[in-house]
């Protein structure tokens, strides 16, 4: 056979052929510790965040800087609160994260 048939079979062919045992199973794949998304779910719909505070008195949210009252009280201080863990161990590899992280640095499990 010509070397440049068993380039094309070897380049082209046999990856194609593996389209369907990943289609099968992708379809088979468990999700990791969360359900998978729902049908139709894709760019542009994401979740709200249940980090992010939501604000219950919505028209001060509408009024310019010029209408709105000062707050009842000042800001709070942006140093870390000293009860905060420094960091949260993965369940699945013990490994050390920032608690920000969602998802472990070494493993990608969900902390």
């Amino acid at each position: 056979m010509n070397p440049i048939v068993w380039g094309v079979a070897m380049l082209v062919v046999l990856p194609l052929l593996q389209l369907p045992l990943i289609l099968y199973l992708s379809r088979r794949v468990e999700a990791d510790e969360e359900s998978l998304p729902p049908v139709g779910w894709g760019d542009g719909v994401y979740p709200p965040d249940p980090n992010v505070a939501r604000s219950a008195d919505h028209e001060s949210s509408r009024a310019s800087t010029a209408e709105r009252s000062p707050p009842s009280r000042p800001p709070e201080s942006t140093a870390p609160d000293p009860s905060a863990p420094s960091a949260v161990v993965c369940r699945r590899c013990d490994a050390a994260n920032d608690p920000s992280f969602t998802y472990c640095h070494d493993c990608v499990a969900r902390l």
